[in-house]
């Protein structure tokens, strides 16, 4: 029997997540690490769980409006390919 062929294609896996900037959010936090299957964030209330989801999608899908207040710069693998990111209006 042949193997089966990996049909995956684009597979992204954020290694490092930066919120250097954000409302509510002083210091800035670093999220290092990060598997390339699962991660699970958790913290008290405030802690950064939100702030980081928005972040991440701030990071791949840009958009003015969701950078305004933001600087964030994350660090991913795109296929095996590292790439960096710097999000600052």
């Amino acid at each position: 029997m042949a193997p089966a062929h990996d049909t995956r294609s684009g597979t992204l896996a954020f290694e490092r997540i930066e919120v250097r900037k954000a409302p509510g959010i002083h210091p800035g936090y670093t999220i290092d690490n990060l598997s390339p299957d699962i991660n699970i964030i958790f913290g008290a209330n405030a802690s950064g769980k939100s702030t980081t989801a928005r972040a991440i999608q701030t990071l791949l899908w840009p958009h003015p409006s969701s950078l305004r207040r933001h600087e964030l710069a994350a660090t991913f693998r795109l296929d095996g390919d590292e790439w960096t990111v710097d999000a600052d209006p």
